[in-house]
């Protein structure tokens, strides 16, 4: 649907920048979903979902992906993979609830931080 840019803002802070396909441009429908996606995912810093370039701003989640998780320590197992498969479970939930449908659910889009 979009290409996600670590960017700065003006005040030096990181940021995720989404930027919707130029071919989705006129198309509503991808309009109205990016506007979706702007209220279940993590904090929202900027949106525009009207002008020539829709894209969402979004705050910056600090940490590796699973899979380069896996690949520096190896899989996880025990209480540590049912505690991952519930805040994954939980995290989908809440986009499914806001009318959001994530296609490209893979470790390479999942994003370990410290706060998990």
């Amino acid at each position: 649907m979009g290409t996600v840019y670590l960017a700065q803002d003006p005040a030096g802070n990181f940021v995720a920048f989404k930027l919707l396909h130029s071919f989705l441009g006129s198309d509503s429908s991808a309009r109205k979903r990016l506007s979706r996606e702007a209220a279940a995912v993590a904090r929202v810093l900027d949106l525009e979902t009207e002008g020539a370039d829709a894209f969402i701003v979004t705050e910056f989640i600090s940490g590796p992906t699973l899979a380069q998780d896996i690949r520096e320590a190896g899989p996880w197992s025990g209480d540590d993979l049912v505690d991952l498969a519930d805040r994954l479970a939980a995290a989908l939930r809440q986009l499914h609830q806001s009318g959001v449908i994530h296609r490209d659910i893979k470790p390479g889009n999942i994003m370990v931080s410290a706060r998990g």
